[in-house]
């Protein structure tokens, strides 16, 4: 009898990179795809992926709106920045659409992609692909004002922490808007 065992093993690290040595996205997108890169290079490695937040952590909760009025109201989403193969990574399918790629960065229109569960409560009776979604700032940001992302993709549900109840999720493209700290 012999018995073979598959091991998977996730890291999960934080890089913060200073201001003054990334001072701008290129330098900071730069920095990012020398990190996958390398990462993805090791032996073993499946996948590697950033996001802004940490994995396993609720997110901030953030208003959304679509840009058309559609009747519905203002909904709170968890938004989470995340760079390409971050959905083949987490084992999130994209149940519609595409996820992100190299071309969604800084320059590029903003792009966006939308849990299922959001699609369904903003777009109840028509596909969101190409749809429009204001983010509004995080609650106590008076001096930001919504920025309107253009949905490419929907995503299955996931849970970001054990207690996420609502599966509201909004992703966008953390090389259109790169992170001085990232998972």
């Amino acid at each position: 009898v012999s018995f073979s065992f598959i091991f998977s093993l996730t890291v999960v690290g934080r890089v913060s990179l200073r201001e003054r040595a990334y001072p701008d996205p290129a330098s900071r997108n730069a920095f990012h795809e020398r990190i996958l890169e390398r990462m993805a290079a090791r032996p073993g490695v499946r996948g590697v992926a950033l996001t802004n937040w940490w994995p396993l952590q609720q997110p901030s909760l953030r208003d959304v709106l679509p840009d058309r009025p559609t009747g519905k109201a203002a909904s709170r989403a968890a938004v989470v920045r995340v760079s390409p193969g971050y959905f083949e990574t987490l084992g999130i399918t994209i149940r519609d659409g595409r996820a992100f790629t190299p071309d969604d960065r800084t320059g590029s229109s903003l792009k966006a992609v939308v849990s299922e569960s959001l699609a369904a409560r903003l777009w109840p009776h028509t596909r969101a692909l190409g749809e429009h979604l204001r983010v509004f700032p995080p609650d106590g940001d008076r001096t930001g004002a919504p920025v309107s992302y253009e949905i490419v993709g929907v995503a299955g549900d996931a849970r970001q922490a054990h207690t996420d109840n609502d599966l509201n999720d909004v992703y966008l493209a953390l090389s259109q808007q790169p992170s001085l700290a990232v998972f």
